[in-house]
């Protein structure tokens, strides 16, 4: 029983300090915008939790990916909300993904799920590229297309402009997300 009980504790303080470690790679002015989000979904998981259970969001490394935008050398958080709520589950993802938030500064943008991967095009511009599932998009002859297709979208951080452009419709991509605790700093 105590080996167990040293066990546990181990695990605990792991987990703990694994997260303390997550967040002191966030940049300082993403700091707050990330810290908002995980207390919020951390809220949520307590409310799903049956009544006494008080254990606390898991969070893993790829859950906060740090990016670093060429253009103006700009620092991108991501946030995916796959988080583990203990006793819960997955409880914000599904087939489609999760939520992903996309944080420069105290700007946060959600994108239709789908992490975004970093495609330098020259040696001052990266533009992200972003899977979605197949319901997300649209053939060229209208037929549909099933959820498990693979289908992409790019976008590009315009820094003078401070925000992200995309083609198409960007509804379908992302969408700024205002945080109200931010703007009371």
């Amino acid at each position: 029983m105590r080996k167990l009980l040293i066990m546990f504790f181990v695990i605990i303080s792991t987990q703990v300090y694994a997260l303390e470690d997550l967040i002191k790679r966030v940049p300082e002015q993403n700091l707050a915008a990330v810290q908002y989000l995980i207390n919020d979904y951390s809220k949520q998981c307590s409310e799903h939790q049956d009544s006494g259970e008080n254990r606390s969001l898991k969070i893993d490394e790829d859950n906060l990916v740090q990016i670093k935008l060429l253009q103006g050398n700009t620092e991108l958080t991501v946030l995916t909300a796959s988080f583990e709520c203990p006793g819960v589950g997955h409880i914000w993802s599904g087939s489609a993904g999760s939520p992903t938030y996309l944080i420069i500064e105290d700007m946060v943008f959600e994108t239709n799920r789908g992490n975004p991967h970093p495609f330098d095009i020259s040696e001052d511009k990266t533009v992200l590229i972003n899977w979605h599932g197949g319901n997300y998009c649209e053939t060229l002859n209208g037929e549909a297309y099933p959820n498990a297709g693979a289908c992409f979208s790019s976008m590009y951080w315009d820094n003078y402009k401070k925000t992200f452009v995309v083609f198409g419709n960007p509804e379908k991509v992302l969408r700024e997300v205002v945080l109200m605790d931010l703007d009371t700093r």
